[in-house]
């Protein structure tokens, strides 16, 4: 499995985040150690982990559901979403589309 790093330097030495999980910094003398550190500290969290996926009641988001159905500033602004979703071109659309299924996946 592949995990971003983000190193940088700091004060005499060397910082390396694991981005995907933020409590994981380690921080080491040169850019090299600093590496190995985080993909140390990486197995280490993960040794004996598992992943499991878990359903949250949204009953809260039910109770949100055409709340600005009446509201002319929400149709306002979904006017200018379809208007600016009109003037894409097809690959423009595609792309802002990918996008968005990116962000919601994250």
């Amino acid at each position: 499995m592949t995990y971003q790093v983000l190193v940088r330097p700091l004060g005499q030495g060397y910082t390396a985040q694991v981005l995907s999980l933020p409590l994981l910094e380690v921080s080491a003398p040169t850019e090299a150690q600093a590496i190995a550190g985080a993909q140390a500290a990486i197995a280490d969290t993960l040794r004996g982990a598992r992943l499991v996926e878990v359903d949250v009641a949204t009953e809260t988001l039910a109770g949100l559901a055409g709340l600005y159905q009446n509201d002319e500033q929400f149709q306002e602004v979904l006017r200018e979403i379809e208007a600016f979703r009109a003037a894409l071109s097809a690959d423009e659309l595609a792309e802002w589309d990918n996008r968005a299924a990116s962000d919601v996946a994250q």
